[in-house]
């Protein structure tokens, strides 16, 4: 389980509607990667899935090759602070994963709140860079990077909390006391 919501938050935080979807598990390898396997494999996950969400970018704004030469600098810039918060979130999800069985109410309460600040976050770095997009460019364009952006974090985010397993039920029903 813990594995598999580890691989699901990896793709969530690189962007990509390539090859898997969440429902869906990679065959285990004969022999168990090490950890510098594992990394490797994360590094080149990571980088397909950055040039997956670049074409569709590229398709949706529709610039000429001069324009690209400007918009990639930023968007760059952007998605680098972009994977530093989705970095927090795959580390939520890792604790999330890890205590399962047994998380206390004291740290699903530290989770949803850092859940809560990372989507903070994530809104205000889109909007910082909707405002150059659109500077340098046009609101219309600056538009419709918002729209690809959040098509596809946001189709990720939808399809992460849909196999997410509940956290479980306390063994009281009534509220902590403060």
């Amino acid at each position: 389980m813990h594995k598999r919501i580890s691989l699901i938050a990896a793709a969530l935080a690189f962007g990509s509607f390539s090859g898997l979807t969440l429902g869906e598990t990679q065959p285990a390898p004969a022999v168990p990667m090490s950890a510098v396997e594992e990394q490797g494999s994360l590094e080149l996950l990571r980088a397909s899935i950055r040039m997956d969400k670049r074409e569709l970018l590229k398709s949706a704004l529709n610039l000429s090759e001069k324009d690209y030469e400007k918009f990639w600098p930023i968007y760059y810039d952007y998605q680098a602070q972009l994977i530093r918060i989705y970095d927090r979130k795959l580390g939520m999800i890792e604790s999330y994963a890890k205590d399962y069985a047994t998380i206390s109410d004291k740290e699903v309460d530290k989770l949803v709140k850092g859940s809560f600040t990372a989507t903070k976050a994530q809104t205000a770095l889109l909007e910082k860079y909707y405002n150059q997009v659109a500077k340098k460019f046009s609101n219309n364009i600056g538009a419709r990077f918002v729209q690809v952006e959040n098509a596809l974090n946001g189709a990720f985010d939808l399809k992460l909390r849909s196999k997410l397993p509940l956290v479980p039920k306390g063994s009281s029903a009534e509220p902590p006391k403060p």
